[in-house]
């Protein structure tokens, strides 16, 4: 892992993925350092943030930024549909309509803040982690990119143990968000639909998802991606997703598959506050322990 991003940076997480993460850590033992416990939410699809206070931010600069060329400042910044790429149409049937999304896709991978939708996890991590393989997942570790500590394009982080501190994450825009599922608007014709489902279908139609990524929804993901590699997935509204997961339910077998419920998460919660009593939720890189020891 970057040196500077392990001195300077914070792990911010919800209490339900906290608690995932200490069983891995104190349980399984499936990893030794942070940049393990990183790798492994990644590869889960837990989500989570990179953060760093704003007076850190001149550490991340880039010292040679002047020079940069131009091309590969445009890179940098923030995808924006409509202005550099037409809309999604899927009036002209799948075949077009698959090219068209990995265009569009393949252009917020390229961004420098691609690792911001990787840290999303769910299915914008699943997708991002599609497109730019696992080379393009190192990047997120290199800590806040040229558009963070430049350009500014961050989300500042508020809670009450931040002691008055801004501290700043790399974000994502809606438009991008959009982009990645291949999200086509309402028209007169037809309501808004996605080429891919958005995190919330599928936690709304798919059984025991609602608190963490588990079989069924790689499982949904992959048939999907492989339909959208082979130019013949459609753009579904939501009224279509939810028969189309419906469906999928009965077809699919999944030996191993299992429920995630709310309950379960509080559970986990709990148990870990009181076995492992060290806040997860907000905690600076270098001050994580693996095990922990007390």
């Amino acid at each position: 892992m970057n040196p500077t991003l392990l001195k300077h940076g914070y792990l911010v997480m919800t209490k339900g993925n906290m608690a995932i993460i200490k069983g891995w850590a104190n349980l399984t033992r499936s990893f030794e350092n942070v940049m393990g416990l990183i790798l492994q939410c990644v590869e889960y699809n837990i989500s989570f943030k990179l953060a760093v206070s704003r007076c850190c931010l001149p550490f991340f600069l880039w010292e040679k930024e002047a020079h940069l060329p131009a091309e590969i400042l445009a890179t940098g910044v923030p995808f924006c549909p409509g202005f550099l790429e037409p809309r999604l149409n899927d009036a002209w049937g799948s075949e077009t309509l698959c090219t068209q999304y990995f265009l569009g896709a393949s252009g917020v991978a390229r961004c420098l803040n691609a690792g911001a939708a990787v840290t999303c996890g769910d299915v914008l991590g699943w997708i991002t982690r599609k497109l730019i393989g696992t080379v393009g997942v190192w990047k997120l570790l290199d800590g806040p990119s040229y558009i963070v500590a430049n350009l500014k394009h961050v989300t500042i982080l508020s809670a009450s143990n931040l002691n008055g501190n801004k501290f700043m994450a790399e974000a994502i825009t809606m438009e991008e968000e959009k982009v990645l599922v291949g999200f086509i608007p309402s028209s007169d014709c037809r309501k808004s639909r996605s080429l891919l489902p958005m995190v919330y279908i599928v936690c709304r139609f798919l059984k025991g998802e609602a608190q963490a990524w588990m079989p069924r929804a790689e499982a949904l993901m992959c048939k999907q991606w492989d339909e959208v590699l082979q130019g013949e997935a459609f753009a579904l509204t939501m009224d279509e997703w939810e028969a189309y997961i419906a469906e999928f339910q009965t077809s699919v077998d999944l030996v191993d598959a299992y429920t995630y419920l709310a309950k379960d998460m509080q559970y986990g919660v709990d148990l870990f506050n009181i076995t492992y009593p060290v806040d997860w939720t907000f905690i600076k890189l270098d001050s994580i322990i693996i095990p922990e020891v007390f």
